[in-house]
């Protein structure tokens, strides 16, 4: 995995987080973004790792109720402050990978 194609997913992510509705709701949907990246890191520096798996730790420890899924179970199982935290670590991944990124070459 490039450090392009996470750029791509946090970016994704953030206009997630950036959109109207209530935050537990647009965090779901920057959670989602994320979900669909391949844990090959090879190529991430390991302090966005870290975060990125510090929030997916929290998605999968929640046990789904009815059709819910994992990602919804998880949100639904914090109170704001937390949701707050995740979304932190979201902008905090995003911001990071954004300084690294080279203008020139996407690898």
């Amino acid at each position: 995995m490039n450090i392009g194609y996470m750029w791509e997913k946090l970016h994704g992510a953030m206009y997630s987080l950036i959109g109207s509705g209530e935050l537990k709701d647009r965090l779901y949907y920057a959670c989602e973004m994320l979900a669909v990246y391949d844990d090959d890191t090879n190529k991430v520096p390991d302090e966005i790792i870290n975060e990125f798996r510090e929030i997916t730790d929290l998605i999968e420890k929640a046990e789904p109720i009815g059709n819910e899924g994992k990602i919804r179970a998880a949100i639904n199982s914090m109170d704001d402050v937390e949701a707050g935290v995740v979304a932190k670590k979201i902008l905090s991944m995003y911001d990071q990978i954004t300084r690294r990124m080279d203008p020139l070459k996407n690898d």
